[in-house]
């Protein structure tokens, strides 16, 4: 990892141990002191001092912090089900199939299903479900992540926008 990229992940992992630390009731003070919970370094990454800039930025070369970051991702392209839907997909009436059905269902399932809605996490902003109405008429729920549906109609790509009209409102509580 090059010096500029190893310096946003310090300031991005320095983030997140003071959103960790206030989350735990430590708070910002000009001195340390472990009985009042007050933290000279919580502060931006940038106003540490250069023997806590280099530590931190020494403990993220220790670590390999590139490649521990880089094996968390993965874009897989040619499995079923890959890419997983995404709110951009969404659809009311878009066609789905279920994910390595070559179009013959299993004893009991419709080989292929209708988008009828779906929800939005409003915290992310991700989709969280999708309800499928399938060609025998009844209904389940999906989970983008378990990629267990995949998009039946070829002449729109993955990916492309939905019509913000058909759009459902998350639900919840």
């Amino acid at each position: 990892m090059n010096d500029p990229t190893l310096r946003l992940v310090a300031h991005a992992a320095h983030e997140c141990w003071c959103e960790r630390m206030r989350a735990r009731g430590w708070h910002a003070a000009a001195a340390y002191s472990a009985h009042d919970k007050a933290h000279d370094a919580l502060q931006p990454f940038d106003s540490l001092s250069l023997p806590d800039q280099r530590r931190t930025l020494r403990a993220l070369r220790c670590e390999d912090i590139g490649t521990v970051l880089a094996d968390l991702l993965d874009y897989p392209r040619d499995l079923p089900g890959l890419p997983e839907l995404q709110i951009e997909d969404m659809v009311i009436g878009r066609v789905v199939r279920r994910a390595g059905d070559p179009g013959q269902a299993a004893a009991g399932d419709s080989a292929r299903g209708r988008i009828v809605s779906w929800t939005i996490n409003p915290g992310t902003g991700d989709l969280d479900a999708v309800r499928i109405r399938w060609d025998d008429g009844t209904e389940s729920e999906h989970t983008p992540p378990e990629r267990d549906l995949i998009l039946d109609d070829p002449a729109r790509a993955p990916g492309a926008p939905a019509s913000s009209t058909h759009r459902s409102r998350p639900r919840g509580p």
